[in-house]
């Protein structure tokens, strides 16, 4: 699929326009990095913008603090087109919080999009009809707040959704392996004893933890390459010379899709009930109830917004930078595409850093990160308007959602 000339033109002028304001919300985000349900700055920055732009928003939206949904209704039948920006900052060590994960550059794409696509539906020349729906997403990183907007029916609002997420190298990666992942905490309880006068009066909880994080490595041989288990003792004890009565673990657990994340879940428990059956420790097993689920790319979406990203010369943005190999992470935009339609492509800023150090946030603050993004967000407002304005396509897209089995498998795994 070629770009029409005219919406090319129609979106680049869009963007253009606004380029000012966006080029001023990338920097105002990632100079003022907030961590999970705390980005007040963010929210107002962004509200604020969004009405002065034509939007209806709803601030605290799902009772949420931090979360916002702005809306463009033509008022007429069509399909709802949501579009995610994020804005959270990762709490790198004890005394660094920032955009190592490029967020800023989230909300600027997200925001970008969202208007291209109300200009678009707003010229006179448009027949359609439809609703342009933007969610503010909070704390992505570890709380998963579009677990909690879903709670909330927030994302009833929309039929289709879509987002963008920086990343190394200087090209799109458009299917990028965004795996399932679920965290628990471990806590052992033993019998304090004095170490030095009658250790063999004690059940040393120590012991229990170390033997399952041992166990843990063990397992890791027999693995399948997509599967990571990963985790910190998060208390060892309270001093050397007393036999430890309680320790605690926090783990976490990935897979390449949600079936296989709970064969691996199951594994994983078993190791750490045995070490406390090893030790004669008791044990209390707390699984997150807010898992990140892999995410379900619309191929049919997919194929649209990477012909676009072509067509607007991604390649030639970003020079001189190889890719790095993928990157198998998580997100929470994994649960929205187990309900909707949807895409949640990588896009370089033309760094060799990986996202989650200080030398990926320094990036995330270039000129090269915010064109990218404007390019980005390009390809996605084409994607948007061949759902709104092409009604086969748009059955195609809901007819392959429909492919996908309640358990997370597929009858064509192709989808992926």
């Amino acid at each position: 699929m070629s770009i029409d000339k005219t919406l090319e033109e129609f979106i680049t002028q869009a963007i253009e326009n606004n380029r000012k304001d966006l080029r001023e919300l990338a920097k105002q985000i990632h100079d003022h990095p907030e961590v999970g349900f705390e980005e007040k700055f963010a929210h107002e920055y962004l509200t604020k913008l969004l009405e002065e732009k034509g939007f209806t928003v709803e601030r605290h939206a799902g009772g949420i603090e931090t979360a916002f949904v702005a809306t463009y209704d033509t008022g007429k039948p069509g399909p709802r087109i949501g579009v995610c920006s994020e804005f959270d900052a990762l709490q790198l060590s004890e005394k660094v919080v920032c955009h190592a994960c490029g967020h800023n550059l989230i909300a600027t794409v997200g925001v970008a999009t969202a208007l291209g696509l109300r200009y678009a539906v707003a010229e006179p020349s448009y027949q359609g009809g439809g609703k342009i729906v933007l969610f503010g997403t909070p704390a992505e990183e570890g709380q998963g707040g579009k677990n909690y907007m879903l709670d909330a029916g927030l994302f009833e609002q929309a039929d289709v959704c879509m987002m963008a997420h920086p990343s190394g190298g200087n090209k799109q990666y458009g299917r990028t392996p965004t795996i399932a992942r679920q965290s628990l905490k471990v806590e052992y309880f033993g019998k304090p004893a004095h170490a030095g006068g009658m250790p063999w009066k004690g059940v040393n909880a120590l012991d229990a933890i170390v033997l399952a994080y041992n166990g843990i490595s063990t397992l890791r041989q027999q693995l399948s390459p997509n599967d990571r288990v990963h985790g910190i003792i998060t208390n060892g004890g309270s001093a050397a010379n007393v036999i430890p009565d309680y320790t605690s673990g926090q783990f976490t657990v990935r897979a390449l899709k949600k079936d296989l994340l709970e064969q691996l879940q199951s594994k994983v428990e078993k190791i750490f009930r045995s070490a406390a059956d090893a030790t004669g420790c008791e044990i209390k097993l707390s699984w997150d109830k807010n898992p990140y689920l892999d995410t379900m790319h619309n191929k049919k979406m997919m194929n649209v917004f990477s012909t676009a990203m072509d067509g607007f010369g991604f390649a030639d943005v970003n020079p001189g930078v190889e890719n790095p190999p993928p990157v198998t992470a998580s997100t929470d935009f994994g649960n929205v595409s187990y309900v909707m339609p949807g895409i949640h492509p990588m896009f370089g800023i033309n760094t060799p850093h990986f996202p989650h150090t200080a030398a990926f946030a320094d990036a995330a603050g270039t000129d090269d990160g915010f064109e990218a993004a404007l390019v980005t967000a390009k390809a996605l407002i084409v994607t948007g308007m061949k759902v709104l304005q092409d009604e086969e396509f748009y059955s195609q897209v809901v007819e392959e959602f429909k492919q996908i089995e309640i358990d997370g498998k597929t009858k064509d795994d192709s989808i992926y």
